[in-house]
């Protein structure tokens, strides 16, 4: 990973989701939309495979790849990892 921020996926109370680091730009949109849930992503499952060396490509490798497989349905929320405070 390229920093020690958490990767996570925010839900909106509209069902919205967003990923990203946990770096403090998400807290725009919970302060916009407020937080329905938040996770941390289990990069041993949501991880693009074959990407387990890459520490510097995070937006294709984790957040883009765990987004799509959010969007198309292969995972749900729940499959994204452990639950998060929302204040955290």
């Amino acid at each position: 990973m390229g920093t020690k921020r958490l990767a996570v996926v925010l839900k909106t109370r509209s069902g919205h989701y967003f990923v990203g680091p946990n770096n403090g730009l998400l807290s725009l949109v919970a302060e916009r939309d407020g937080i329905e849930a938040l996770r941390q992503i289990d990069e041993r499952v949501n991880r693009r495979p074959g990407s387990d060396e890459s520490h510097t490509f995070h937006g294709r490798d984790v957040f883009a790849y765990t987004g799509a497989r959010l969007a198309a349905g292969v995972i749900g929320f729940d499959q994204v990892g452990p639950a998060l405070a929302p204040q955290s």
